[in-house]
């Protein structure tokens, strides 16, 4: 159970966007057994910290640098022979000779939780693992892009994404009425979707799918009573999922992006409080959903436009993300990610809709 307080919700995280990438081959010795990459990254004796590298400095083969972002702590990270790496880089996706070659400073990190690095001033920390790099926090994707703008600025989503929907997923998310064919039964996962469309596809994954007018009736200026999609878009905006641009206005019929569609659903889950703290939207939503495994492996960029097949697949993974709930009211505000461990039951969308006879099983 991770247990958080409105007032430092994960300081320490730095914001970038890579994918994880789970290792099989390489291990470390931990006392009780050898562990993988993927073990430890989701270790709870481990914390994955995202790091801007700089002052990269090598000699022998290993590997020194400090974090740029976090100057006040001056703490030198090592990675050397022992550092577990990824066995897998996609074709196009930084790597560590790119980290070498100072061409992808951002990196996800671990290091044993019990380390305080308010103390290691000066210190060296070494790297048991590296789980990914980045480029830049500008792109979510580490994988080489399909996507190609031409000069009016559209965009070709002939195959915007590496991942697909498998029939199974298909059909789940049919079934909860997430994702819904043409009139000739045509999923379109290659199109793109607007904006009043995605609230449409949020309502379903909350089990709101007539949607829910309790509070506040006023949605938008420019969504007015008669539009197909208001019950859907009121309901996403009184559940704070959804606000207005600079004039208040909401562009329905606009295709919306890949990091609205992130805001939307990690504000779903629960983890509002915790992207706010760190560095808010875009970038601190897009975090989240990195660290949830929202977003890997998707050839995505932050900005453009998203695909059905890409809101499908990010909804799905959430369905079995755990959720944060806030379990402290008051002057003190306290939030718990309900995350199956230390005695803390886990909570998922998934069971929530089940618990109403809305969702199959992973199993179904």
């Amino acid at each position: 159970m991770k247990k958080l307080t409105a007032l430092l919700i994960m300081a320490s995280m730095i914001v970038a966007f890579p994918q994880m990438i789970s290792a099989t081959s390489n291990s470390v010795a931990t006392g009780e057994k050898e562990k993988t990459l993927l073990e430890i990254a989701n270790d709870n004796n481990y914390v994955v910290y995202a790091v801007k590298a700089g002052n990269i400095q090598i000699d022998n083969d290993i590997i020194t640098f400090s974090d740029v972002n976090h100057k006040e702590y001056e703490v030198l990270y090592q990675i050397d022979n022992k550092t577990l790496m990824p066995d897998y880089f996609p074709e196009g996706a930084a790597d560590f000779e790119w980290f070498k070659a100072r061409k992808a400073p951002y990196l996800d990190i671990c290091i044993p939780a019990s380390i305080d690095l308010s103390k290691m001033k000066n210190q060296i920390v070494h790297v048991d693992g590296i789980c990914s790099f980045a480029v830049n926090v500008e792109e979510i994707t580490s994988l080489k892009s399909d996507v190609t703008e031409t000069d009016d600025k559209t965009i070709d989503t002939t195959s915007a994404s590496a991942i697909t929907l498998s029939d199974g997923e298909k059909a789940q998310l049919k079934s909860l009425k997430i994702l819904e064919g043409d009139t000739n039964g045509d999923l379109r996962l290659n199109a793109l979707v607007t904006r009043a469309e995605t609230c449409k596809m949020i309502c379903a994954m909350l089990g709101l799918l007539k949607g829910n007018g309790a509070g506040n009736t006023h949605t938008f200026p420019d969504v007015t009573g008669d539009n197909w999609a208001y019950n859907y878009i009121l309901t996403t905006k009184n559940l704070g999922i959804i606000c207005g641009d600079e004039n208040g206005l909401f562009r329905p019929d606009e295709n919306i992006s890949n990091q609205d569609v992130i805001k939307m659903i990690v504000s779903c889950l629960g983890y509002e409080p915790m992207a706010d703290a760190n560095g808010g939207y875009p970038d601190g939503y897009i975090s989240i959903a990195t660290s949830n495994h929202l977003i890997n492996r998707l050839n995505i960029s932050a900005e453009k436009a998203a695909t059905r097949n890409d809101i499908a697949i990010i909804i799905y993974r959430a369905l079995d993300a755990p959720l944060m709930v806030q379990t402290g009211f008051g002057t003190e505000l306290t939030y718990e990610i309900m995350d199956g461990k230390n005695e803390n039951a886990l909570q998922t969308l998934r069971q929530r809709l089940t618990d109403v006879n809305l969702a199959p099983s992973t199993n179904d």
